[in-house]
């Protein structure tokens, strides 16, 4: 958050000129308090709300990607865990996990690790829950969770993806797993610069978020809850900041939270 920067100089200005001046600068710090104020109110609301969504549902989908899947045994690079393709929402963490460890005795991975697909499946959530604003507000933002262990094969596809989606209600975190080279996901990560498509088409807002595992577990040690703790901190951190910067290029006040 960036406040307002004041350079009226009132030094060598008539006495009723500068009285002016100082009147504008007041005007000026108070209007900047007022948005600091609002910004402010609008971030716990937009919390509260998506809090208050996740007691309401706790339904998540789980995709899969670059594995061969039953029966055919056919390479995928987006399928559902549960392999209903209809429905591949699971309850809960424990559903997720329950998924996984089924599906995970059932398929080969497989590469190539083309990642787009899976962003592009969860912008389709985005564009429909966008074009509801007009009638229903703020009323849903989508954060997609990645985890993969490997080198990203469909890059520009993916900076694509990521260029188109920075205009929709979505984030996106990306957790590398092992230890392989993830240079690549840190260029994603748009905290050095604005991410820019393979056109040269400059990503409207940073909407990723990059969390190498293996660094936290360096840092926490032997301790497994210390470590989920700064995991679950570092890959949250800027979602907040990205949801209010969406709302406030759309130029949307939260709604009210439901009880």
């Amino acid at each position: 958050m960036q406040s307002d920067e004041c350079n009226d100089k009132l030094t060598s200005i008539p006495k009723e000129e500068a009285k002016t001046a100082s009147e504008s600068t007041i005007n000026e710090e108070e209007e900047s308090e007022t948005k600091r104020k609002q910004r402010a109110t609008d971030k716990t609301m937009i919390k509260k709300e998506l809090e208050s969504q996740g007691k309401r549902d706790k339904m998540f989908p789980a995709l899969g990607f670059g594995a061969q899947i039953p029966p055919e045994m056919k390479v995928s690079m987006e399928f559902a865990l549960n392999f209903n393709a209809t429905n591949p929402y699971c309850a809960g963490i424990q559903g997720i996990l329950d998924a996984y460890t089924n599906c995970i005795q059932q398929i080969r991975l497989y590469g190539p690790t083309n990642v787009s697909p899976i962003i592009y499946h969860v912008a389709r959530f985005a564009e429909a829950a966008q074009k509801e604003e007009a009638t229903k507000g703020a009323h849903a933002y989508f954060a997609l969770l990645l985890l993969t262990d490997g080198v990203i094969t469909d890059m520009d596809a993916t900076r694509q993806a990521i260029v188109y989606c920075s205009g929709l209600p979505m984030s996106l975190i990306i957790v590398g797993v092992g230890n392989a080279d993830f240079a690549d996901m840190n260029f994603l990560d748009g905290d050095d610069g604005v991410l820019k498509g393979p056109n040269g088409q400059p990503a409207q807002r940073d909407i990723v978020q990059f969390v190498p595992f293996r660094d936290f577990k360096r840092v926490s040690g032997n301790d497994p809850n210390a470590s989920a703790a700064e995991l679950a901190k570092q890959v949250l951190a800027e979602v907040p900041q990205q949801v209010v910067k969406y709302y406030s290029m759309r130029k949307m006040l939260p709604n009210v939270p439901q009880k």
